[in-house]
């Protein structure tokens, strides 16, 4: 995962951590972070968590030689190819290194989010959603623009879609909102 330090936050890493466990109940299973600043953010507040490099060293000590790598990241962005490139530096020392897609990895995906978001969170008439995500200068933060065009596809005009640090900002969300009549 990329991590998080709050513990409200965790609770979505735990639960898909637990979803992998189940579906692969023969299989060891180590957590890491993407994050570097969550990792020592975590480590001074005494709750490691080791780094894709440091959980990948510990199951080569437990003798593990065939690798699922299952990323929780939303889209293939900036540490998703972080991680394929130290999952890359361990292939040799493994017989078989595998990695998952994230979430949102193609044109079908976001149909199918945009589905499960409508289903656990049903957008009444003179209402909005806006659904935030981290975003970043890779090429991979157009996939929230195209997430919001996904719910458009819907019939769901009432979400919006926006980044904290990429496009569409905040304000833009914010005048489409004020923009929109139903």
């Amino acid at each position: 995962s990329f991590g998080t330090s709050v513990p409200e936050a965790e609770k979505a890493i735990i639960n898909a951590e637990n979803a992998l466990k189940a579906a692969f109940p023969d299989r060891l299973f180590a957590r890491a972070f993407t994050s570097r600043i969550i990792c020592r953010k975590l480590e001074k507040e005494g709750r490691p968590v080791d780094t894709p490099e440091t959980a990948m060293e510990c199951l080569l000590r437990q003798g593990v030689r065939d690798l699922m790598i299952q990323p929780t990241h939303l889209t293939p962005g900036e540490e998703f190819d972080k991680l394929c490139s130290i999952a890359e530096e361990f292939r040799g020392r493994f017989e078989m290194v595998r990695i998952g897609r994230p979430l949102i990895s193609g044109d079908r995906d976001l149909l199918m989010v945009a589905d499960a978001v409508l289903r656990h969170y049903p957008v009444e008439r003179g209402t909005a959603l806006l659904l935030m995500g981290h975003g970043s200068e890779h090429f991979a933060n157009m996939i929230y623009p195209a997430m919001q065009t996904a719910f458009r596809l819907k019939g769901a005009a009432n979400v919006f879609v926006g980044t904290v640090e990429g496009w569409p900002v905040f304000e833009d969300c914010l005048a489409q909102m004020k923009a929109f009549r139903p």
